[in-house]
């Protein structure tokens, strides 16, 4: 039980550190989409214009992290009994005919 708490901890640490990247990444998009400096200068600068898609795109990705983040935090984390079904939750080793072990959560 331990191993799947302290697991769910680092998703998480890694998910919000993910999530303010992103949020600052957004930011900066937004303030590049709207300065004096990215102003069109004829009808073909488009700079603006891409720069506003990309903050609209990247906080949609942070807002998509965020709801990871819900979700990961409302997990449930409750032990199962070796051989029991798989279920939501649960942290299982997966082995390959040589014997390379894989543990998925």
């Amino acid at each position: 039980m331990t191993n799947k708490l302290l697991l769910r901890e680092r998703v998480l640490a890694e998910l919000r550190a993910t999530l303010a990247l992103q949020v600052c990444a957004a930011q900066l998009a937004r303030d590049e989409a709207i300065s004096e400096e990215s102003k069109p200068e004829n009808q073909y600068d488009t700079h603006s214009l891409e720069a506003g898609y990309l903050a609209e795109g990247q906080a949609r990705q942070a807002a998509e992290i965020e709801e990871s983040i819900k979700t990961i935090s409302a997990l449930p984390v409750v032990p199962l009994p070796a051989g029991a079904p798989i279920a939501l939750g649960a942290v299982i080793e997966v082995r390959d005919a040589r014997g390379a072990a894989e543990t998925y959560f």
